[in-house]
């Protein structure tokens, strides 16, 4: 299609589908399957020339319409019985549909304002909302091209993308020549990326869901961020969700439910540590401190050890890594127990004890010391052995024996610890007993091994175990129950194949198919190495692939168990010439990209800090040297890093780059103006004030909540300040109130245990600025003066009545004058109030 026709075409979609048309626009006219003229059709196949958005699932849309009459609700997803669509647009198609269409409207709106930046954080799929950008924006003015695959759009630029979608867009128009037409310099960009692409294998201008998954995996996160607002504004409730994001990647399929449950499991898990600054935290409880030892000090003694804090030990978390010697072992929690060890002496850096079971793939235990117990097979011939040589070992060391020939069978995990606090390699028994007199150790007693993880640095015991420490007896089986499962699974077990590190066949096919709704018509296209050539899978079963090759009818298939070879091999050897070569070539390419995102994926993992009311602690005490080295370029791993040594322990430490730090902030409690200067140049601050827009449709008694809080805290910044406005999330639990009843009682509530307490605070106690703010002022209520009586105006929330002098005391006293008193309404106290009393607070009464 040639420049003309491109341009005769948007003409043809504005004609069709102008403004005012959209914004009266139906469900059935936004997505349909009865016909070709509904909006996401002309969207996606006949505006195709405009820019294609193929491929993916039809989630894409927000809503959609479907065939399939028997799909069940998962990951965020629900189905009515003619469609499918997000959960967090609605509980209903109704409802899903006016959200989407209040995103598609906004969307229209900021382009054709030219706001391109703020369509950014409009939560609807990617490549849908910047074509509607592209093809409502001003004509006239044009800042958008027709390509909306923003990582090949960056290679077109040759440039890396790491920010927004708009940024992209904006740098895309600074290399646009100046009179070149938008159509002209899309070609130009199209033969750039074709020239850059060696296989030529991705499609320019298609967005498969692979590629917004994989874009949204590798977001880039700033590594320290304060949330800051005022109370009320969701800081909490968004830390959650971007703590969950940052470990997980793209969180745009999971319900709230669904991301409350992941979070408490990542911080089960060790994941996510949660805490809360103050005025007496300090160095001691962040990073290390010296602390008394209770549980084995007596009466004439105490004991002190160094005890880690939550920062130093969170980065030993993240910076525990695969070691080399990791083979392909997959743990099963059902078919092994695991015991602790103690091998070696902690006090020693370089121990020998330690170095030797590792080099000789053994482990050995210290009890029982010269004495041969190849004979004794039971607890009792191994404790008459043992007591008749070492009586003074009696007590633990033929249970210690037992366990180690005993009690770890061919198959069990043994963690072997650094002290009572940490631990430094896991291991699997692969060999019965063994005494050995010759060993370059003073052990006797061994066990062959499979070293499964060695540790750079000994790790924190709290990765593996919940809310324990290692107890001292050098060997005894570890609790299930005390274990970390999936923790330990991370450690040591690998998907990877033996040979070659890359992930299984099975895993990699299934990321492929995803959630596919082949019964709904959905295909994954298939790239070939020919730039125009591709086709489409449109089913699979567990041993046939079935595709359509477009332009030739028919239905084709390709053998699952034949893709597999060829992927274990890393080549295609086995189907060479003829005509299947071709596209069993372009589904292993597809493949095997899959496989380097998921090997990146598992390279390391992320972990999040989240330091709740982080003003209100002393930032230099709590952080003391380590603020410098939290500073992205001065992390472990990066050109610039820098390490320090620990004050009590001696250790060497930095901050690894996979460690992010979350505060929050509450303004009313300390203005951004008077943060510590050192944190303030670190951080990267993003502002949460309240959203009114939220509470929009919801109606209590006739009160209209948006409008009641825009007009409070239109009142509140006249009268203070921004920093102290009312949040949003204090009335969103009306929402979900569905008796009106319920929810204009919880609305009482709301305002008798939050609202006017907060008001209180702000205002020191003077209740002439919060009647002001709640419209009680009796020059609000056109009156001319104070009333006699609180009970003369009873739609109030702060009522008041003029004290007179004479009728307390009796007469007139020089020293004092008539006064004003206030009190709280009683009948809001009992939810007994009129709505009239909320009304008045934004229209006239």
């Amino acid at each position: 299609m040639d420049i003309k026709e491109k341009y005769q075409l948007w003409d043809e979609f504005l004609q069709r589908w102008p403004v005012e048309k959209v914004k009266s626009m139906t469900l059935e006219e936004y997505t349909n399957l009865g016909n070709n003229d509904y909006f996401c059709y002309w969207l996606e196949r006949k505006a195709h020339e405009l820019g294609g958005i193929g491929g993916g699932a039809s989630f894409k849309f927000g809503i959609f319409r479907t065939n399939s009459e028997n799909k069940e609700n998962e990951r965020g997803r629900k189905y009515s019985e003619k469609y499918g669509w997000y959960e967090k647009y609605g509980k209903t198609e109704e409802e899903a549909f006016q959200t989407v269409k209040n995103m598609v409207m906004d969307i229209i709106e900021k382009s054709r304002a030219g706001k391109f930046n703020e369509i950014d954080s409009i939560d609807l799929g990617n490549a849908v909302k910047w074509k509607i950008a592209f093809i409502y924006q001003d004509r006239n003015s044009p800042k958008l091209v027709s390509i909306y695959n923003t990582k090949m759009l960056a290679k077109a630029l040759g440039v890396e993308f790491n920010g927004s979608v708009s940024e992209l867009q904006s740098c895309a128009f600074k290399e646009k020549p100046e009179n070149m037409d938008i159509f002209e310099y899309y070609d130009i960009l199209e033969s750039r990326f074709k020239e850059s692409d060696e296989d030529e294998s991705e499609d320019f201008i298609e967005e498969e869901s692979e590629e917004i998954s994989v874009t949204s995996k590798n977001k880039k996160f700033p590594l320290n961020t304060i949330l800051y607002g005022p109370p009320g504004t969701g800081k909490t409730y968004s830390v959650t969700e971007k703590a969950v994001e940052i470990i997980d990647g793209d969180i745009s399929n999971k319900s709230r439910e669904e991301l409350v449950d992941r979070y408490e499991n990542l911080r089960e898990n060790g994941q996510i540590e949660f805490i809360t600054f103050h005025q007496s935290y300090s160095y001691e409880d962040f990073i290390e401190g010296i602390k008394p030892v209770l549980e084995n000090s007596d009466s004439n003694s105490i004991e002190y050890q160094i005890d880690d804090g939550i920062f130093k030990t969170l980065c030993l978390k993240a910076k525990a890594k695969k070691s080399t010697v990791i083979t392909g072992y997959t743990f099963d929690e059902n078919k092994s127990n695991v015991f602790k060890l103690s091998l070696g002496d902690v006090s020693i850096d370089a121990d020998p004890i330690f170095k030797y079971c590792f080099e000789n793939g053994v482990i050995a235990l210290g009890w029982g010391e010269d004495i041969d117990f190849s004979k004794s097979t039971s607890l009792d011939a191994i404790k008459k052995v043992h007591d008749t040589k070492y009586p003074q070992y009696a007590s633990f060391g033929p249970t210690a024996v037992d366990r180690f020939i005993n009690g770890m069978k061919k198959g069990d995990i043994v963690v072997i610890t650094h002290g009572n606090r940490k631990f430094k390699a896991i291991c699997q028994i692969i060999g019965d007993y063994e005494y050995r007199n010759d060993s370059e150790i003073r052990y006797y007693q061994f066990r062959k091994v499979k070293w499964l993880w060695v540790a750079d640095e000994p790790a924190p015991v709290s990765q593996i175990l919940k809310e324990k420490n290692f107890s001292q007896m050098s060997i005894y089986k570890l609790s299930k129950e005390d274990l970390l499962i999936e923790n330990l699974k991370d450690l040591i077990s690998n998907n990877s194949d033996v040979e070659n590190n890359k992930p299984r066949f099975d895993e990699v096919f299934t990321k492929l198919i995803g959630n596919t709704d082949f019964e709904n018509g959905e295909t994954i296209r298939i790239d070939m190495k020919n730039p125009n050539s591709h086709y489409l899978i449109k089913k699979v079963n567990e041993k046939t692939i079935f595709y359509d090759k477009g332009n030739v009818s028919g239905e084709y298939n390709l053998s699952i168990n034949t893709l597999k070879r060829m992927y274990d091999t890393g080549e295609n050897n086995i189907i060479t010439g003829g005509g299947l070569e071709s596209y069993y070539n372009g589904l292993l390419t597809r493949i095997n990209k899959i496989a380097e995102q998921l090997s990146v994926k598992t390279d390391e993992k992320n972990y999040v800090l989240i330091i709740d009311e982080i003003n209100r602690g002393n930032i230099s005490k709590i952080f003391g040297e380590l603020i410098t080295l939290i500073e992205d370029d001065k992390r472990l791993g990066t050109k610039n890093q820098i390490t320090t040594t620990l004050p009590y322990s001696k250790d060497t430490f930095g901050v690894p780059k996979n460690l992010y730090l979350l505060g929050t902030m509450n303004t009313a409690d300390r203005s951004i103006a008077l943060m510590d200067t050192a944190l303030r140049r670190r951080f990267h601050f993003e502002e949460l004030m309240p959203d009114p827009e939220l509470l929009n449709g919801i109606i209590v008694k006739g009160i209209n909540l948006k409008q009641m809080l825009e007009k409070l805290n239109e009142r509140v910044e006249f009268l203070y300040d921004r920093d102290h406005e009312i949040g949003h999330a204090y009335f969103l639990p009306l929402k979900y109130i569905e008796n009106e009843e319920e929810q204009f009682k919880k609305l009482c509530q709301i305002f008798k245990n939050k609202i006017i307490p907060l008001l209180q605070e702000y205002f020191y106690d003077n209740y002439e600025k919060i009647q002001i703010v709640l419209g009680d002022h009796f020059r609000q209520l056109n009156r001319m003066e104070e009333t006699e009586n609180y009970e003369d105006i009873p739609v109030r929330f702060i009522q008041s009545k003029k004290f007179k002098e004479n009728s307390v005391i009796g007469f007139d006293h020089e020293e004092y004058e008539d006064m004003i008193t206030y009190r709280i309404n009683p009948d809001l106290c009992i939810g007994d109030i009129t709505p009239e009393t909320f009304k008045k607070i934004y229209e006239k009464i």
